[in-house]
């Protein structure tokens, strides 16, 4: 494999995984500053993802995933191209003039994406934003996903330094891994007494977390 492109929507770790597989892998030649080697990383039109992946069999292609519940409080957060109303996150919103019923409808297109591409290219693989802050596990889990490719991380990595600082400087990014672990478990308590919980199960589609969490 020669080169690596991020698929992922805004606020999943994009950043992250360039900048440890940019400084930590030793055979990856090409991946772009922010991860968009052929293709914008957010692109989110299925047929413009499966095109690049067909187009370039040589690159690894990965798929950041996040649980609906915490990336909706990101972009809640910080929305960058998606235009909603952060007084009703369930109405509608839209990106680069196409609307959505709401982020979840957005939320369900992407990931269902990714998952067609997964299933049907072996090129083609997913990473859990969560399982990367993982402090003590990160570097087992990335190589396991890297070894079907012949690629592993370097044994002087850098990645506990990467984790302790902000990803990307834009976007009101956390300070580090510890930082954003709170605010998921912070997340998590607030979702036991939240009826948005429910709502979201109700429309998020089952096969996604299935999916994803069996990876």
């Amino acid at each position: 494999m020669q080169a690596v492109q991020i698929y992922g929507p805004f606020c999943t770790g994009t950043n992250l995984i360039v900048k440890i597989l940019k400084e930590n892998v030793k055979n990856v030649k090409l991946i772009a500053l922010q991860g968009s080697t052929y293709l914008w990383k957010h692109t989110i039109d299925i047929e413009s993802l499966k095109d690049t992946v067909i187009k370039n069999p040589k690159c690894i292609f990965i798929c950041m995933y996040k649980p609906p519940y915490h990336w909706i409080e990101s972009i809640k957060k910080s929305s960058y191209d998606i235009h909603l109303n952060k007084k009703n996150l369930m109405g509608s919103c839209s990106m680069k003039g196409i609307e959505y019923k709401n982020l979840i409808e957005m939320y369900n297109i992407y990931y269902l994406n990714y998952k067609n591409l997964i299933e049907n290219y072996k090129n083609v693989i997913c990473m859990n934003y969560y399982e990367l802050l993982d402090i003590d596990n990160i570097r087992k889990y990335i190589n396991n996903k890297l070894k079907p490719f012949d690629l592993n991380l370097k044994k002087d990595d850098n990645i506990k330094e990467i984790l302790n600082k902000p990803s990307k400087n834009h976007g009101n990014s956390v300070k580090n891994f510890s930082q954003a672990l709170n605010k998921k478990k912070i997340l998590d308590e607030k979702l036991k007494e939240s009826d948005i919980k429910h709502l979201l199960d109700k429309e998020v589609d089952k096969s996604i977390h299935e999916f994803f969490n069996s990876r």
